[in-house]
């Protein structure tokens, strides 16, 4: 039997080393290395039997606390020879779902919540125009085969501009430019994944929102200038503005008057 099973520490109220409780710290040469805490071991992945069936095995402690007891362990559970083995029995409610699936059964939430057409719409922008075919790219067929911060960073990099033309008609001979897209829609797009993963995780197919800041999916969040003015040129503007007249020469001008405050400010 093959195994695709992960270790990871899950932190307790009180963790000596002060982690978060509940917070998720996996195997790896850097956590090994370093001091640790007392906080229990989990081990969480599929399996595959002698037959082939692969089975999702949900978060279960290994009872350890220790990284080599906990290997230890799991190479127990691996060598029963069979995912059903009563040591890593999965729920037997809990089912692997595929991620076409998962995008139909949160359209469906969010019909139940009675969201509007048009943000359906911009969900299927994401799910239906990126996530899916994404995950066909990569021959990921299940939603759980996803529960990790690298391949939910790799979807992220693969957003491109799915209408660079802007709805123009192509240039004959022209190839469309792959373009990225605009840090606005690439805001909108990272807020609705991390919408779509929480219910992902409400429903037990993923046990992190991989799409968080914590997991380094950040958005930019400044906003550039939409007029090209340099800061004199803007200065000109301020100045000019406060020496507008009311057409009666410049002794009489519109500062002098109520309206002309606002219309400083407004500039």
């Amino acid at each position: 039997m093959t195994s695709g099973l992960k270790l990871f520490r899950r932190h307790e109220v009180g963790c000596t080393q002060e982690y978060p409780k509940d917070l998720r710290v996996y195997e790896s040469a850097k956590t090994t290395g370093r001091r640790q805490c007392a906080c229990p071991i989990y081990a969480e992945g599929t399996v595959r039997n002698s037959g082939g069936r692969k089975r999702y095995i949900r978060p279960k402690s290994t009872g350890e606390r220790q990284w080599s007891e906990a290997r230890r362990i799991v190479a127990q559970w691996e060598q029963s020879g069979d995912s059903d083995s009563p040591a890593i029995q999965p729920e037997s409610a809990y089912q692997l779902i595929s991620v076409a699936d998962a995008v139909q059964h949160f359209y469906a939430i969010k019909a139940g919540q009675n969201a509007a057409p048009s943000t359906i719409h911009q969900f299927q922008q994401l799910l239906d125009l990126r996530l899916i075919p994404f995950a066909n790219s990569r021959g990921i067929r299940y939603v759980q085969d996803m529960d990790n911060a690298q391949v939910w960073a790799d979807f992220r990099s693969s957003w491109r501009n799915l209408n660079p033309l802007r709805n123009r008609r192509p240039v004959p001979g022209r190839r469309p430019e792959n373009s990225p897209l605009a840090p606005t829609t690439a805001r909108r797009l990272v807020e609705e994944l991390r919408e779509f993963i929480r219910i992902c995780i409400s429903r037990e197919w993923l046990s992190e929102n991989w799409a968080s800041s914590a997991h380094s999916m950040k958005v930019e969040t400044s906003v550039e200038p939409k007029e090209p003015f340099s800061p004199n040129e803007l200065d000109a503007v301020y100045k000019g503005t406060s020496l507008i007249s009311d057409g009666r020469g410049f002794k009489n001008k519109r500062t002098n008057q109520p309206n002309a405050r606002e219309l400083l400010v407004f500039v």
